[in-house]
């Protein structure tokens, strides 16, 4: 057991006191309830580059809209929540409502709802829309299948994601530099037939994300439709998240929680360990957003480590935050089993 667990500590005290030197799609980058990013929307720009040690330059990106805002919302909270038992958050933006769960393995879209046609489109088969964890070179695919009913007539949806992880390294926004960045690269065709037509989206993004920030950095995207195999519209652009909605996130890798959570999934108890100096709160929060646990661990030069006991608790997926007296914070997901 200790030569297993040894990599992770030493990891634990690199995060702790330096620049990470890899990138890793987990469940740090999944939302917490009562999350809340803004966006500035800009025109289309070119950023190449796959493999490791790129540099990915978009200082010169100029705003061309309004500020686009995104929360992370408990379903209870949500006009269509009552359509998703299941999901454990929900994401709102422009009228949309995208309903998620996360689980070990990915976070799934399991439906939307667009609140001016209105339509509530549930998915018989979830969308994966990132997959846990993955690296530089890992890809995967999958196809989702749904319907809506519109008029009283119901319309069938189908669609295929495939994503690739094809790069890591510095992104130049605005607003200063991200260090220790990873490009998700994602080509998306869907479909919907009903209404005696059929529409078509095509879509390609590019999207970074960095450890521990629970959206993406930024978003290239490219758009097409096409209507009863008529072309339609297209559209491009760029997105990339403004400093303020993030205070310190130039310099957040000297300033986050190493955490982890074993086991995970857990049934009566999880041990905690944390790289992190000065006293420290930890808080565990279920789905809809209410602090169910709180400790606070006995601190001590080095690495924290604290239990959790578990067994007040209903089977579900939490939120473990923790955050120190110096201002440093960290989360991570903990799926509690029974």
């Amino acid at each position: 057991m200790t030569t297993m667990k040894r990599p992770f500590i030493l990891a634990l005290i690199a995060i702790a006191t330096t620049h990470a030197m890899a990138q890793t799609l987990d469940n740090s980058n999944v939302p917490i309830i009562g999350d809340e990013w803004l966006y500035v929307n800009c025109g289309p720009i070119t950023l190449d580059g796959t493999g490791a040690d790129q540099i990915w330059d978009a200082g010169d990106a100029t705003s061309v809209g309004n500020v686009q805002g995104i929360q992370c919302l408990s379903p209870l909270n949500t006009t269509a929540g009552d359509y998703f038992p299941d999901a454990q958050f929900a994401l709102g933006y422009a009228g949309t409502t995208t309903y998620l769960q996360a689980d070990a393995d990915g976070m799934y879209v399991i439906g939307i709802h667009v609140s001016s046609l209105p339509i509530t489109s549930t998915y018989t088969d979830p969308l994966r829309q990132l997959a846990f964890p993955a690296t530089l070179g890992d890809t995967w695919s999958d196809g989702y299948v749904g319907s809506y009913t519109y008029d009283d007539e119901v319309v069938d949806q189908n669609g295929e994601m495939t994503c690739t992880v094809s790069g890591i390294g510095d992104m130049i926004l605005p607003w200063g530099t991200v260090e220790n960045v990873l490009r998700l690269d994602i080509t998306e065709t869907y479909t919907e037939e009903g209404l005696g037509n059929t529409y078509v989206m095509e879509r390609t993004l590019s999207e970074f994300y960095r450890p521990g920030l629970r959206t993406y950095l930024a978003r290239l995207y490219s758009i097409s439709t096409s209507l009863n195999g008529v072309p339609g519209g297209t559209s491009e652009g760029f997105l990339y998240v403004e400093e303020d909605a993030f205070t310190g996130l130039s310099d957040a890798h000297a300033r986050s929680i190493g955490m982890e959570v074993f086991p995970n999934p857990a049934a009566e108890q999880a041990t905690v360990i944390l790289g992190s100096t000065g006293n420290l709160s930890l808080t565990l929060f279920d789905a809809a957003g209410k602090a169910v646990l709180r400790q606070a661990p006995t601190t001590a030069p080095g690495l924290i480590k604290a239990t959790l006991d578990l067994q007040a608790l209903p089977a579900g997926v939490y939120s473990l935050r923790a955050q120190s007296s110096n201002g440093d914070t960290g989360s991570t997901r903990l799926v509690v089993i029974r």
